[in-house]
């Protein structure tokens, strides 16, 4: 399951890497904010920004650090999408029984990879806004630390659950 996962994946990176979807829609502008943010320009006071701020500091930083060519926010965006997968994967591998788990996982991932791009870039190209797919990683991440809360009770659990929802609002507004 999880070899397919990987492989289906990586194919998926290689065949979308460098498409951008519809030229007129949101990725030029968000691409532009993570450069205004790599450069020390603050979103809300320099330069309008939709979103909550989580999603442009990390790619912001990322740019900052790596340096703001295309090929090193894809590869940012693109782990995101692994991180995605990975962790889609653990809610499957918990909630899905063995017997079909191998199915679910590959349709609910092809399924992901044929709608994402919709009137938007793939996923591993940061989608409309990196917002979006950060706010999916962190949600699927705090469900599966509930479905652990609730057979495993305890501080940890409780904590993880608040800090990983917390991080999807700091990501995207939608996600409350």
């Amino acid at each position: 399951d999880l070899v397919l996962l990987g492989v289906i994946s990586l194919v998926h990176i290689w065949a979308t890497w460098g498409y951008v979807g519809l030229p007129w829609g949101d990725y030029g502008s968000w691409l532009h904010a993570v450069e205004r943010f790599a450069e020390g320009e603050l979103p809300y006071v320099d330069f309008y920004w939709l979103y909550p701020p989580l999603s442009l500091w990390i790619f912001g930083g990322v740019g900052s650090i790596f340096g703001l060519a295309l090929p090193t926010i894809w590869t940012a965006t693109s782990i995101v999408f692994l991180a995605i997968l990975a962790v889609y994967y653990r809610y499957v591998t918990l909630v899905v029984p063995a017997a079909v788990r191998g199915g679910t996982v590959v349709v609910g991932a092809l399924l992901a990879m044929a709608y994402a791009p919709m009137g938007s870039a793939p996923l591993p190209m940061g989608m409309y806004t990196p917002a979006a797919p950060l706010a999916v990683l962190f949600l699927l991440a705090a469900i599966i630390a509930s479905i652990r809360a609730l057979s495993r009770p305890s501080a940890l659990n409780m904590t993880m659950i608040g800090i990983l929802s917390g991080l999807a609002v700091l990501t995207k507004h939608d996600v409350w």
